[in-house]
């Protein structure tokens, strides 16, 4: 059974995205330090020992978190130097260890295929989503001039972004309900 605030935290990332990447090179930032933070905070809480009282696990999670948002922070900007995230980085490292505290996500023996799923759709999502914004409010792509006249420069406000996201959620929902009625096919 699925619990109300897992799903509302699975939306953190989410906020980020909507915000920041309204172009591909700020996607690219973005994802470099979700699949930095997000590898290294799910590693590294496989330590924590599972019979802790889950407040003390998710205050652990929290202090490793934090310990890799700073090295992930420097790679970040050393790649990216012209770019600044302000508050977004924070908050992708915060979304990343709350969701790590919540251990059906990721149980032992069975972390590397649910962790290679979330680094994959988290960037996916950032990546698609900055190009289709940079895309469709520019008219470029990478700051080459694709559209003379972009049609919709909304999507470069953080609402856009959610908006976008909803439509990539409903998208993939809608093609998740259809593999599943299909089924195996031999």
């Amino acid at each position: 059974m699925k619990r109300p605030d897992r799903d509302l935290l699975c939306l953190l990332p989410a906020a980020p995205i909507a915000a920041f990447c309204t172009s591909l090179r700020e996607s690219l930032l973005l994802s470099l330090a979700f699949c930095i933070i997000t590898a290294l905070t799910v590693l590294f809480s496989t330590l924590i020992p599972r019979s802790l009282p889950r407040s003390v696990r998710t205050v652990l999670y929290s202090v490793m978190g934090s310990l890799v948002y700073i090295p992930a922070a420097l790679i970040c900007f050393s790649c990216f130097p012209d770019l600044s995230m302000g508050i977004w980085i924070p908050l992708l490292a915060a979304s990343v260890y709350l969701n790590a505290a919540h251990d059906a996500v990721f149980l032992k023996g069975h972390l590397l295929k649910p962790l290679l799923k979330l680094l994959a759709g988290g960037t996916a999502a950032a990546l698609l989503s900055g190009a289709l914004r940079e895309l469709l409010a520019s008219g470029t792509v990478w700051g080459r001039t694709l559209l003379p006249h972009p049609p919709l420069p909304i999507l470069l406000e953080p609402s856009g972004g959610m908006m976008l996201l909803v439509l990539f959620a409903a998208v993939c929902g809608a093609f998740r309900q259809s593999v599943r009625k299909e089924g195996p096919s031999c």
